[in-house]
Formats: structure tokens, sequence, C-alpha cells
């Protein structure tokens, strides 16, 4: 028994090519943004990824460079918004710290709210 091999027509190839590019750009934009929605803690990180995913992609002929233009758009993306809502975490609200002696008597002020103003024991004002 003799294996012929068919040669692949242009055209066949060309759709082929036109599948994987009509799968694989709404992929490399749309799952990464979805998985950083639900875990934003990880938006740098695969910004980062996506960005080392375009330089391969890059590096491929043929359809790679159009992969790697998008993987490229969407790592900066990515990165940028993680490394923006870090700054705004960052620049949040933070917890009151509470406070711990008063500098004045040096009694423990830990068991008081910490939106105290005075001392109770010697009436200093407190900073906050």
């Amino acid at each position: 028994m003799t294996v012929r091999l068919v040669p692949v027509m242009a055209t066949e190839w060309l759709l082929t090519q036109d599948i994987i590019m009509l799968l694989s750009i709404p992929t490399l934009l749309i799952v990464p943004v979805v998985i950083t929605y639900v875990y934003p803690r990880i938006r740098i990180w695969l910004g980062a990824a996506m960005l080392g995913l375009a330089i391969l992609l890059l590096l491929m002929p043929s359809m790679g460079w159009m992969l790697g233009v998008v993987s490229l758009i969407d790592g900066f993306f990515l990165l940028g918004l993680g490394l923006a809502s870090g700054r705004q975490e960052e620049t949040g609200t933070r917890a009151k710290q509470p406070i711990g002696r008063c500098p004045r008597c040096s009694e423990s002020l830990s068991s008081f709210p910490s939106e105290i103003k005075f001392c109770p024991y010697c009436a200093n004002p407190i900073e906050q």
C-alpha cells in the first residue's frame, strides 16, 4: 500500500488561516480581560505574560505578526490597568490605626475608639 501525499490547495490554506485568525483574535482580546475582571489582583502579571506572548507571536512567520500586535495591545492595556488600580488602592481610604499610648501621660488608649480627640486620663489633645 502506497501513501500519496496530496498537495494542499492555496485556497484551503488561506481558509484555514482565516479561521485561525477569526478564532484567535477575539480569544486573545476577550479571555485575558474577563480573567482580570474576575481576578483583579493578577492584572499586572497577565499583562506581562501577554507582552511575552506578543514577542513570541511577532517572531512567527505568516500570521504571527497580526496576533502579536493584538497581544501587544492587550498586554499594554492590562499592564496599565493593573498599575493604575494598584496606585488607586495605595491612595484609597486606609483603615485607621488603633491609638497606642498618650504621648503626655503614657497611658494605654487601645481600649478607646480611634476617633477620640483628647486623652481621657490627662485631657491632652491626641493627633490623628
